[in-house]
C-alpha cells in the first residue's frame, strides 16, 4: 500500500507538470484534460493465496519484489484481496468483477474554457453520480474535434459502429443524463454477466469467480454497495433487462465457461 500512494503521488506531480506546460505555452484553456482509471482495485496476491502458479512464477522469473527493491521499474506487486476492498470505500468486491468495486471508477474531466463560458453549462468542480461508460470518451472526442463517426465502413472496410454518447450535450447542460433509461449497457467478463439501465443494473457472478451464479438487481444510485436486491421489487424491468443481455449475449457470440472457473486458479 506504501508503493501505492507513494505512484499516486508521483502521477500527481506529473500531472501537474503537464498541466503547468499547458498553461505556459498558452493551450490550457483550449485543452480537454480526461482522467479515469482504467478498473478497481488490483487484488492479485503475487505473495499470498489470490493467484496462480503461473503467474506467481512468471512475475519472479521477470521482476525482483524483494522488500529493498519494491516501488522500482524492475519490481511488480499489486494489494491483495484484503487492502483492494478497503480500497473501494464499500463497493463490493475489486478488478475481475463486475461488482461496483470492480467497474466503477473516479472520471474527472476539465474541458475547454469555451464549453465552461457557456450558459447552462455544469459549473466547475461539479460531482456527479450519472452514469458514464470509456466508449462515451471515444464520442467525446470526436465531438469535441466535430468529426462524425464513418459509421458501419470506412475506406471500404466495414468497421463497428460508434456505441457510446458524447458527453458534450451534458456538459452544456442539453441533456440532464448521459445515457436515457431506454439505452441498455451489458458486457460479460470471465463468465459473469451485467447490464446497466438508467439507475438500474442487473448482475451474475459465478460461483467459480465467488458469486451464487444467478441474477440480482441493484439500483447503483442508492445503493452503490449493493446490498439491496431488488429484483422482487420491479419484476417487469428485471424481466426486460435481462432480455436485453441474453439478446447481447446472442449478438456478441458470447462463449459460457465453467461456473467454477477462476483466472485465480491454477489450471487442473
Amino acid at each position: 500500500m506504501a508503493v501505492a500512494m507513494g505512484m499516486m503521488e508521483l502521477q500527481d506531480q506529473q500531472i501537474g507538470q503537464v498541466t503547468d506546460y499547458l498553461k505556459k505555452i498558452g493551450a490550457y484553456d483550449k485543452t480537454y484534460i480526461i482522467y479515469l482509471a482504467d478498473n478497481g482495485p488490483e487484488a492479485t496476491d503475487i505473495t499470498g493465496e489470490n493467484v496462480s502458479d503461473l503467474i506467481r512464477s512468471w512475475t519472479h522469473h521477470h521482476f525482483d519484489n524483494s522488500t529493498e527493491n519494491l516501488g522500482n521499474a524492475n519490481s511488480s506487486v499489486s494489494l491483495g484481496p484484503e487492502w483492494a476492498s478497503a480500497s473501494t470505500g464499500g463497493l463490493s468486491w475489486f478488478k475481475a468483477y463486475t461488482a461496483e468495486g470492480g467497474i466503477r471508477v473516479p472520471l474527472i474531466i476539465k474541458p475547454a474554457k469555451d464549453v465552461l463560458d457557456s450558459e447552462g453549462t455544469l459549473e466547475s468542480g461539479t460531482t456527479t453520480n450519472e452514469l458514464a461508460q470509456v466508449k462515451d470518451l471515444a464520442a467525446t472526442i470526436l465531438d469535441v474535434a466535430n468529426v462524425n463517426h464513418p459509421g458501419t465502413e470506412y475506406k471500404g472496410r466495414e468497421v463497428a459502429p460508434m456505441s457510446g454518447q458524447s458527453l458534450i450535450p451534458y456538459f452544456e447542460g442539453q441533456s440532464d443524463t448521459i445515457h436515457s433509461d431506454g439505452n441498455p449497457i451489458p458486457f460479460e467478463l470471465f463468465g459473469s454477466g451485467i447490464l446497466l439501465q438508467g439507475d438500474y443494473k442487473i448482475i451474475r457472478i459465478s460461483v467459480g469467480m465467488g458469486g451464487d451464479n444467478q441474477w440480482h438487481m441493484y439500483n447503483t444510485k442508492l445503493d452503490p454497495g449493493e446490498t439491496n436486491d431488488v429484483k422482487a421489487q420491479y419484476p417487469a424491468l428485471f424481466k426486460q433487462m435481462l432480455v436485453s443481455y441474453k439478446e447481447y449475449e446472442k449478438a456478441m457470440n458470447i462463449v459460457p465457461v465453467d461456473e467454477q472457473w477462476n483466472p485465480f486458479e491454477n489450471v487442473k
